[in-house]
């Protein structure tokens, strides 16, 4: 992997080498889950800090219920991060005018103890009704109130340097979250059918999908679910999230409009989708700040795809190598004018081996698009490998990018991703005999 900065200086971007990743998992008396993961890279750039750097992160989880009252997880992490640098000079504040940046020299060995608790619990009641109306027989609605608490204590890391974001700092956090979801779930035909199972092995993820054209947090098409013909299916068909959050240790919000006004309570984040049909549904989402005692930031947006099964005998085992036509619209703002988005995709399916995909970002304030996508996949005749790219043309950063991967389907994959996930998108619906506590 291969990052061109093509804003700053090429030579301060840290290039990783080939890494060495180790992943265990383990079922310990049905009662414990122990993991460990592990990486060893080494990062290269030439005028700042560089080296190989070692994180080992062991894990174990237990999960628990009481009794018929709810359920919940216990998480524990200790993580070691070793660092070695070749080149010890850190940045040390922001590029001066001369385009220099201020550096300092740290010890060449450098290292992190840090400790990750996480626990949850959720709860739920529901109601069955018979309904009897056209294919659907029963409606489910159930509300499921759940609280989590995350502990990441302080550890000063100012010595360290920073090659990734997610790995090299990590936030001190003392936090409870709580709130409830409430669903409605609609039973249609017959007895539920199982899902088909996932494909085996690394697919490569499809433009158009959940995975469609990069970091885009405004949401994608639905995939069709590949089911087995039968007509009976429990479906959600309505949702409503509700939750909020208080960090204990420090203040988390900081008042838009007062910049003295601080309080330890997130805003009340709204969430709720409606999938009537199972091709097609809506989504919004809204943040209201109750330091600024109004709406703060909300979106709203459609998808549809076409429903009509994917010819192809392996498709039951590969669902995502193909992909339907489909088409979303989303629109995003918050109250201080900063963003106020119309985001379009779609994808369309030329044939069974070529499929084609397009996402804008429109913006409202300046009346221009901000970005451009384009992109297409082509499959092989014989399934086994593709080939995405994408072409990419921004406004800020004002650049222009090419991304490409081919793919052994089931094997692995060269090049950079040109489709990542969106954080928004609506999930495939699914046949959930669970969902009905056994009823039928």
């Amino acid at each position: 992997r291969y990052f061109q900065d093509l804003i700053e200086e090429q030579s301060r971007v840290p290039q990783p080498l080939p890494n060495i990743t180790l992943r265990l998992r383990e079922r310990l008396f049905d009662l414990f889950t122990v993991g460990l993961n592990t990486q060893a890279v080494y990062y290269y750039r030439e005028p700042l800090s560089s080296g190989p750097r070692i994180d080992i992160a062991p894990e174990v989880s237990m999960p628990y219920r009481l009794g018929n009252y709810g359920f919940g997880s216990v998480r524990l992490i200790l993580r070691e991060t070793l660092y070695y640098l070749v080149n010890n000079d850190i940045v040390d504040g922001f590029e001066q005018p001369d385009g220099t940046l201020p550096t300092r020299s740290v010890d060449r060995f450098q290292h992190r103890e840090i400790l990750q608790v996480s626990a949850n619990f959720r709860s739920e009641v529901a109601r069955v009704f018979d309904v009897g109306l056209g294919s659907l027989s029963k409606l489910k609605h159930t509300i499921e109130p759940f609280v989590a608490y995350d502990y990441i204590p302080f550890v000063n890391q100012d010595d360290l340097p920073i090659y990734d974001g997610w790995i090299d700092r990590i936030n001190a956090r003392n936090l409870v979250t709580y709130g409830f979801l409430t669903r409605l779930l609609g039973k249609f035909g017959g007895a539920p059918v199982a899902a088909p199972a996932p494909a085996m092995g690394n697919q490569a993820a499809a433009p158009g999908s959940p995975s469609f054209l990069s970091e885009d947090p405004y949401g994608a098409p639905i995939l069709p679910q590949v089911g087995t013909g039968s007509p009976a299916d429990v479906r959600e068909l309505a949702r409503l999230q509700v939750q909020q959050s208080y960090e204990i240790s420090r203040p988390i919000y900081f008042s838009a409009d007062e910049p003295s006004k601080v309080q330890h309570f997130s805003g009340i984040d709204f969430a709720a989708r409606v999938t009537p049909v199972p091709w097609a549904g809506l989504n919004s989402r809204a943040v209201y700040s109750l330091a600024d005692n109004k709406f703060v930031f909300a979106n709203v947006g459609a998808n549809i795809f076409d429903p009509r099964p994917i010819e192809g005998e392996g498709d039951l085992f590969q669902p995502k190598l193909r992909l339907p036509h489909s088409a979303s619209i989303f629109y995003q703002f918050n109250t201080n004018g900063a963003v106020e988005n119309l985001n379009l995709a779609t994808t369309l399916r030329l044939t069974n081996h070529l499929a084609v995909s397009y996402l804008g970002r429109f913006d409202g304030e300046s009346g221009r698009f901000l970005e451009n996508w384009a992109g297409f996949r082509l499959i092989s005749g014989c399934d086994c490998w593709t080939f995405d790219a994408v072409f990419v043309d921004r406004v800020n950063p004002d650049e222009v990018e090419f991304r490409f991967r081919f793919s052994l389907v089931g094997l692995g994959t060269f090049g950079q991703s040109p489709f990542a996930e969106f954080n928004n998108a609506f999930p495939t619906p699914t046949t959930t005999g669970p969902d009905f506590g056994g009823i039928y």
